[in-house]
């Protein structure tokens, strides 16, 4: 996404919050993975998972930019609403 933005700007906010997500998400996957004893060699995506990533990747890199944008809106959109839905039940 941050190749195909129309500005500087917005190019350096969407490679900061792709790191950033890729951090987090690498931390809680394995932290969530670990608990339940799931081996790294026995890990999969789901099918739902694999067929939105494709859907995005293939937006991302076929696409126009408002294309590719729409494709990850979904992700803001979900962590926005599990983010209101924790702070509602009192996570800090």
């Amino acid at each position: 996404m941050a190749r195909k933005a129309p500005d500087a700007r917005t190019a350096q906010i969407l490679r900061r919050h792709a790191q950033e997500a890729v951090t987090a998400e690498q931390s809680l996957h394995e932290s969530i993975l670990n608990s339940y004893g799931v081996k790294a060699r026995e890990r999969t995506m789901a099918p739902d998972n694999y067929a939105y990533t494709r859907h995005f990747l293939r937006a991302v890199e076929q696409e126009p930019f408002a294309e590719g944008l729409a494709a990850l809106l979904p992700c803001y959109w979900i962590y926005q609403e599990v983010g209101r839905e924790l702070v509602r039940r009192g996570s800090k």
